[in-house]
């Protein structure tokens, strides 16, 4: 099921530094999807990869680390995920049944989820499919194996850089 992409118009107050409060207004995807984003503190993750043990360890070391994470292994099961959560950080592998098709992952996180952190993994790398990614707005790419400290400190850098983006574009509106 594809949610509608503007359905209501949410109002937030926040404290400004000048007393009282600055109303800001902002479109969201559906109420239910506005309690999604709102009522969990852990951070949203799809794993995508058609490789079964790293789906199976990947995983659950992620959710040791505060994530919630969602796992797909097809480019269908992904699309399904995408169109029906949330997610503030999406990893996929380059590869996913045929070369290239985490590209059409990434492409429908953009479309549907454009806050969402995207990264690449991939055992394969070429500097072919790292200009792609480039292209593509991928946030990063990764190597397998992948240092598990490293890529976690890429998401928590990223994920902070957007945040802060989002309390400037605030900041600009009050």
């Amino acid at each position: 099921m594809l949610f509608p992409l503007i359905s209501t118009v949410f109002t937030v107050y926040r404290r400004s530094t000048r007393p009282g409060y600055t109303t800001l207004r902002f479109a969201a995807l559906t109420p239910l999807l506005h309690m999604a984003f709102t009522t969990t503190t852990r951070k949203r993750l799809l794993f995508v990869d058609d490789e079964e043990g790293i789906r199976l360890t990947l995983p659950p070391v992620l959710e040791q680390q505060g994530f919630e994470v969602r796992v797909a292994a097809t480019v269908p099961e992904a699309l399904v995920e995408i169109n029906s959560y949330p997610f503030d950080v999406l990893i996929t592998d380059l590869n996913i049944g045929a070369q290239g098709d985490g590209f059409l992952v990434i492409s429908a996180m953009r479309h549907l989820q454009p806050r969402c952190v995207n990264l690449i993994l991939t055992g394969y790398p070429a500097l072919e499919t790292a200009l792609e990614a480039l292209r593509a707005q991928v946030d990063d790419y990764l190597v397998k194996p992948v240092d598990l400290e490293a890529m976690l400190g890429t998401i928590d850098g990223k994920l902070s850089d957007r945040a802060a983006k989002l309390v400037q574009a605030a900041d600009k509106v009050a």
